[in-house]
């Protein structure tokens, strides 16, 4: 069972880092996915990927990308750049529920990493995974879904799960 599930991720990391709008596993060989796995996570990867990689390591579902979620992070990475701050309450007095509220998204459960000064997704992930509080945002089972931003050396991550319904009753 446990070979069967690491292939499963494997194959799954396979087609996230091609961008493959569907993911399927059957159309590539165990070898090739095991060997892309392994060779993703030896590599910088991109944010989303690495991410991933801590959630399969953890026995976690991947997490999908959310355009809304992408725009608050985005928007929050640019505010803390331009500002020269660090902080998870923007230059608005907006927190991380508010900004993605605007954005559209209904959420049930909505958390947020943030980093400045690391160069490299390597360090960003690493000095998320050694913090306690980063670490339990990432390896969260009740988010489904992420956004990215990143403006400079500064890195936002919104992780949510999408709660149906109007977002104006916040």
């Amino acid at each position: 069972m446990q070979i069967i599930r690491l292939l499963a991720a494997a194959a799954l990391l396979v087609g996230l880092a091609a961008c493959q709008p569907t993911l399927d596993p059957l159309k590539r060989s165990p070898s090739e996915a095991l060997d892309r796995a392994a060779a993703l996570s030896k590599s910088a990867g991109t944010l989303p990927e690495q991410i991933n990689l801590q959630r399969i390591n953890a026995g976690l579902p991947l997490l999908t990308r959310d355009s809304r979620l992408t725009a608050a992070a985005e928007a929050h990475a640019l505010d803390m750049a331009t500002m020269g701050t660090l902080s998870h309450v923007g230059s608005s007095g907006y927190t991380v529920g508010t900004r993605v509220n605007i954005q559209g998204y209904c959420y049930s459960v909505v958390t947020e990493n943030i980093a400045s000064g690391w160069k490299t997704v390597a360090l960003v992930v690493r000095g998320w995974m050694e913090s306690p509080g980063h670490r339990a945002n990432i390896l969260n089972p009740q988010v489904k879904e992420y956004g990215v931003g990143r403006a400079g050396d500064y890195w936002v991550m919104i992780f949510a799960a999408p709660r149906p319904g109007d977002c104006s009753l916040f």
